[in-house]
């Protein structure tokens, strides 16, 4: 059941408000890789709890997921991304706007552009229109991807960041709303490489379910040799 905290200034940690089946662990995922400590609180959005007035005191959006930290709560996890890049993060360490900038682009497109786009024909045989709607960012990140040296999308920086985050996580949809797709990414070795890259990360699989975890690793053998590989999952609706 949803309690809001009343003593949460009291507390030094930062509180998520999270759900499985919604973006929530994607934040998850940021902190654990960050070593923040922090406490969690399930949101049954089942029962509504998100749409309960205590919950709309924290985001009026009546959306997962919200970090509460400091006293105040911040919704959109965009910006919660953005807010741990500069507390805790590479951006805590680089005051650079350009950094910054470097980082807040990925994040903005991910939500922007990736987010209406991966979920395109889910459920449905053959994934009608998500190619259209996807390849001209998998063309763009494909040759980022193949110009890294460091793996991971600003190689500049060389690190994970908050835009690896917010990039691959999206990504990491493909194999759970369009199961048994194999040929979607035939031509994207490099962003199958990434997806494999990012999945394996021990934080990765901390966040997630190891149901989405068995769904992914499935769908990630498929892109790279989808004769072999028989589809052991259905779409699940995560989001």
């Amino acid at each position: 059941m949803f309690l809001p905290s009343l003593l949460f200034l009291l507390a030094a940690k930062p509180k998520l408000y999270t759900n499985p089946k919604t973006r929530s662990p994607l934040i998850a995922w940021y902190l654990k890789e960050l070593n923040v400590a922090y406490d969690e609180e399930i949101v049954d959005v089942s029962k509504r709890e998100n749409k309960s007035k205590e919950f709309l005191e924290l985001n009026p959006f009546g959306q997962l997921p919200v970090l509460q930290t400091n006293g105040r709560s911040i919704y959109e996890s965009g910006a919660i991304l953005m807010y741990l890049s500069e507390t805790y993060g590479e951006l805590a360490k680089s005051k650079s706007a350009l950094d910054r900038a470097n980082i807040s682009k990925w994040v903005f497109f991910a939500n922007s552009s990736l987010s209406s786009k991966v979920t395109q024909g889910a459920g449905r045989k053959g994934s009608p229109g998500w190619r259209i709607a996807m390849e001209p960012s998998l063309n763009v990140l494909e040759q980022v991807l193949s110009a890294s040296k460091s793996g991971y999308l600003i190689d500049e920086i060389g690190q994970l960041t908050a835009a690896d985050i917010a990039v691959a996580s999206l990504l990491l949809y493909t194999p759970v709303f369009h199961v048994g797709e194999y040929g979607l990414l035939k031509n994207f070795r490099q962003v199958v490489d990434y997806m494999e890259f990012m999945s394996e990360r021990p934080a990765y699989r901390e966040a997630y379910d190891n149901e989405r975890i068995r769904v992914i690793e499935d769908g990630i053998a498929g892109y790279r040799n989808p004769s072999k590989v028989k589809p052991k999952g259905k779409w699940g609706g995560f989001f």
